[in-house]
């Protein structure tokens, strides 16, 4: 039995509210793992199976039949943090030899939020803090299963607290409100949950863009006096800013390929982004505004 999850609204800024509570935002992949009949089974948000992947999983500290959210994440063996990139390099490894070698070098685990269904009962029309405690309840804590900490009401110095352990972000949920699945094809977006993203900013260079309809500027940094190529950014921009931009890129051309247009490192602009990956590019980049 498969529920397609709650997905989150954004909300620009944290907020205090004594209606809600604040949780970390885990950076990994959401997963909706189930158990019945004695077989467990973890879903991507889009319903995919993927339990052969995660044998830490197979055996869950709870009893009875359940329905769990929360996410799959990764630590870094040597700094400790979460790690987005050995979280996917889990979830793409595939070949049964290499998933049992990683589960035991590379382990993940599974941090849960929130409790859809127990014991032939569907808790989705039940209240949030009240599914909570039944989740405390229910699931037991080990190396491969967390339940996610929350504090109520004071979202600002929070958030404040997720920035200097440099989190990805703080999550705001109504204690009250029901869980509304999101089924595709719709995919609506509930603003009782609401994601605050712990955005990073840097300055770059724009030294190109993409000649497909599909919107890309290349953005570039300057490292030991070298243009480095960092990302492209594919958000952010208004109409306005994208005709200014093709406006003065015209005269900027150096050269060209099937796929892009290159300029000379003359546009800069500031951008927001996740974080750095471990070969030197940004995640996620958008864009903030030029740098005149």
């Amino acid at each position: 039995m498969f529920i397609y999850p709650q997905l989150l609204e954004t909300s620009p800024e944290p907020f205090d509210h004594s209606d809600v509570i604040w949780e970390p935002k885990m950076d990994g992949f959401r997963g909706i793992l189930t158990r019945f009949d004695g077989k467990t089974t973890l879903y991507t948000r889009k319903g995919n199976v993927v339990t052969d992947r995660f044998p830490e999983f197979w055996e869950i500290p709870a009893s009875g039949d359940f329905i769990l959210d929360g996410e799959v994440i990764c630590y870094d063996p040597q700094n400790k943090q979460i790690d987005f990139e050995l979280a996917m390099q889990r979830f793409s490894t595939k070949s049964h030899s290499k998933v049992l070698y990683k589960s035991k070098t590379l382990p993940c685990v599974f941090v849960a939020w929130d409790i859809l269904f127990y014991k032939g009962k569907d808790l989705r029309q039940t209240p949030l803090i009240k599914r909570k405690v039944i989740l405390e309840n229910v699931l037991e804590e080990n190396e491969h299963f967390l339940k996610i900490r929350y504090i109520e009401g004071q979202g600002k110095a929070y958030f404040n607290s997720i920035k200097k352990i440099n989190l990805e972000g703080a999550i705001a949920k109504f204690k009250q409100s029901f869980y509304v699945s999101t089924n595709p094809p719709t995919a609506k977006r509930s603003n009782h949950w609401l994601k605050v993203i712990n955005w990073k900013y840097t300055n770059v260079y724009l030294t190109g863009y993409r000649k497909n309809p599909e919107f890309g500027w290349l953005a570039a940094i300057e490292e030991n006096g070298q243009i480095k190529p960092v990302c492209i950014i594919e958000y952010g921009a208004t109409p306005k800013e994208r005709q200014a931009f093709y406006g003065v890129a015209k005269s900027l051309i150096t050269k060209e390929d099937n796929e892009m247009v290159y300029l000379k490192p003359a546009i800069r602009a500031k951008i927001k982004f996740r974080n750095w990956t471990r070969k030197g590019y940004l995640r996620t980049p958008v864009f903030e505004e030029f740098i005149l």
